[in-house]
């Protein structure tokens, strides 16, 4: 119970003070490997198909904010249980070609990417659009380069903070917002005659911007970059089967200090995937799903199993996952249509 006691002292300590504070920003997705674009805008394009994928990352379920039963002298009556108050997460991202080259140098593609993240009573609402160019080398592998822009905005719903101390000037006790501009940047190395390897790099948060709530700029918040780093391929006839495919991938992720996931997956038939993954720090362990009902279409779905002391209080994270993937092909430009006519001068005259 302790730790359900805390959760809202912990909320106000961790996004709240006189000077700037650095606090969680990036979401974080167990299917990794399938939304690399909120991640690494040189991704955008990179299938050579329009792709169109959406997440909901529901993390720590069952956590609540029981705060209110426990009071104080200033506080002598109880209030109501905030619910759910884990982080909760939905996104949205597009993709697709830019069909054009110039010499070895394609135009790549663009993307967009959106997200909700609430974690407590924090909303973090971000939109960036990305732009990517690829480098053809030998063997058919592709370097690409990309960079996005967005804007980021968080809110702070102080309505439902409750202070050690009434009327404390350093703890709002309404909704309060601000927004910034936003970069990223990436480079991703893929080769479809090895495996489908694939090795990428990218930073968020590229140029870290200060939030202040409310007029006084008292509460503060500084977003900092985040460094990514991923690796994966994909690894036919597994165990000597041909309708087996091993999916292994690597995720690391650095802001104040680093934290790996690790996942392996085995897809069966082009229809069934199924697969487990680690994430460090004694975080989590996960059951990976999918289901390929076309193969233009997967939907994922995963259940991580908390390690850390919250699992006293939460029942686990749930993760549902569709890519989609389509192309377009323009239809060719008809025939050109010949009319023959007789010059105006050298018209027969018997024809009138």
């Amino acid at each position: 119970m302790k730790i359900r006691r805390l959760v809202a002292y912990g909320t106000v300590l961790a996004v709240m003070g006189v000077s700037p504070l650095a606090a969680q920003q990036d979401p974080y997705f167990t299917h990794f490997a399938f939304n690399k674009l909120f991640y690494n805008p040189a991704v955008a394009g990179e299938s050579g198909k329009w792709c169109v994928n959406a997440i909901s990352h529901q993390q720590w379920r069952g956590y609540d904010d029981r705060t209110f039963e426990y009071t104080t002298p200033a506080f002598p009556t109880k209030g109501q249980i905030q619910t759910q108050v884990g982080p909760r997460t939905s996104g949205f991202g597009f993709s697709a070609p830019i069909n054009g080259k110039k010499g070895q140098v394609n135009f790549g593609g663009i993307g967009i990417s959106y997200y909700t993240d609430k974690v407590a009573y924090e909303l973090n609402t971000n939109v960036r659009v990305a732009l990517a160019g690829a480098l053809n080398m030998a063997n058919g592998a592709q370097l690409r380069i990309g960079v996005d822009a967005g804007m980021l905005q968080k809110e702070l719903d102080g309505s439902k903070l409750r202070p050690l101390q009434p009327n404390d000037p350093f703890i709002p006790n309404s909704r309060l917002s601000d927004q910034k501009t936003t970069f990223s940047a990436g480079v991703m190395y893929r080769n479809p005659n090895m495996n489908d390897l694939y090795i990428g790099a990218s930073t968020t948060n590229l140029l870290p911007q200060n939030y202040a709530y409310g007029t006084s700029g008292a509460i503060q918040v500084t977003t900092v970059r985040h460094y990514y780093g991923v690796a994966g391929m994909t690894i036919p006839n597994f165990l000597g089967n041909g309708n087996l495919e091993f999916m292994p991938s690597v995720l690391v992720k650095y802001r104040s200090k680093p934290q790996v996931d690790v996942s392996a997956l085995v897809k069966m038939n082009n229809l069934f995937a199924g697969g487990l993954a680690y994430r460090t720090e004694n975080d989590a362990v996960s059951v990976l799903l999918g289901y390929y009902p076309r193969p233009e279409l997967r939907i994922g779905y995963s259940y991580d199993v908390t390690l850390s002391r919250i699992q006293s209080a939460s029942n686990g994270t749930h993760e549902l996952q569709i890519n989609y993937c389509f192309t377009i092909q323009l239809p060719p430009p008809p025939d050109p249509v010949i009319i023959l006519t007789p010059r105006h001068m050298d018209r027969n005259k018997d024809i009138e």
